[in-house]
């Protein structure tokens, strides 16, 4: 996705525009003295109140460089309103350098605490390349976000996104919305909300939506524990094919769960379907079958093409086993199993 394709450039949210509600306002001398008086003590509404008067001119000098530092002692005290107003002020150059970089970093701080306004800034962002890659999914993923908190937000800002972005692309930003909001990592955790993302994918006919959804309901996450919806959701994705669903059966098989006898023979036949649908992972949990001689005949040569092909994949726990089989593998079996990891890769 070049950025010579942009339309045009979506508007950052100046939150500063107007009095949010709840914080103190200077309204006089008498109004500002408190304020400071108050800012000075350490109160962080009252620190960001003086920095929008300062930046507004509002009872006070307008003054960029002092707005700058009281939103900066209210962003540090963890105050989300004045990080992201303190990421505006470095957008813009104001009371200080322009930073695009540095103002995406103070977004994400207070998008970390939900703030509505620093996540459509985040979009933003990923959308006017300014401190990040341009991302037109990236920008929808966090315009969603921004939604959830305020849909107002997210009217103004997907509306004219949405035309620029192919089906595929919303489905991919819908399930990566779902993974957000189970991880917490970047915005609060919440699974509820996970949840209805995730179905949203799955809806679409997506198969990693459906294979989450069946964890969720099976685990009673974000959702009502329901076996019966869990079943129907893993069903969904295993007829699609979905490598992680097919390993999964696998696993039942191999243990015996989820309602299965243990079947060693059909879960090394299911992990090959698995690994052979592009989920690695299955590739090492075969490549251990054939070293151990579970459910197909012991076969070290075998078991070292699987086990490598797996690593060279990214499966980190695979190089313990390929340094071991290497080890009393002679050089003509390996060169066996590198002949057998050409048909492994066309599988």
């Amino acid at each position: 996705m070049g950025a010579g394709v942009r339309v045009s450039k979506i508007v950052i949210f100046l939150w500063l525009a107007a009095v949010a509600p709840g914080l103190p306002r200077a309204t006089g001398s008498t109004g500002t003295a408190e304020l400071k008086a108050k800012a000075e003590a350490g109160d962080a509404k009252a620190q960001v109140a003086l920095g929008r008067a300062y930046e507004n001119g509002d009872g006070v000098p307008q003054n960029d460089n002092l707005a700058a530092v009281w939103y900066r002692k209210a962003a540090e005290q963890g105050d989300a309103e004045a990080q992201n107003a303190v990421g505006i002020l470095y957008r813009l150059g104001r009371g200080g350098p322009k930073d695009h970089d540095e103002a995406v970093r103070w977004y994400r701080r207070a998008a970390k605490q939900g703030n509505a306004n620093a996540m459509f800034n985040v979009g933003a962002a990923y959308y006017n390349a300014e401190g990040a890659p341009y991302d037109k999914i990236v920008a929808f993923v966090w315009f969603s976000l921004a939604g959830d908190v305020d849909p107002a937000i997210a009217e103004a800002a997907l509306k004219p996104l949405l035309p620029e972005l192919r089906p595929g692309w919303i489905v991919e930003g819908q399930l990566k919305v779902g993974d957000m909001y189970e991880k917490g990592d970047e915005v609060p955790q919440n699974m509820a909300a996970a949840a209805k993302w995730y179905r949203k994918g799955a809806d679409a006919g997506h198969p990693y939506g459906m294979l989450k959804l069946y964890h969720m309901y099976a685990a009673g996450q974000g959702v009502a524990r329901d076996d019966i919806q869990a079943a129907e959701w893993f069903q969904k994705a295993f007829k699609s094919g979905y490598g992680p669903a097919l390993f999964e059966h696998a696993n039942r098989l191999y243990t015996g769960s989820g309602g299965l006898q243990p079947n060693l023979r059909e879960a090394s036949k299911w992990y090959r379907k698995a690994a052979c649908a592009g989920f690695f992972p299955a590739m090492f949990n075969l490549g251990l079958m054939y070293a151990r001689g579970e459910g197909v005949k012991q076969d070290n040569v075998t078991a070292y093409a699987w086990l490598w092909m797996a690593h060279a994949n990214g499966v980190k726990e695979a190089k313990t086993a390929v340094d071991m089989l290497a080890a009393k593998l002679s050089p003509k079996e390996i060169k066996r199993a590198q002949g057998k990891m050409h048909g492994i890769s066309r599988c």
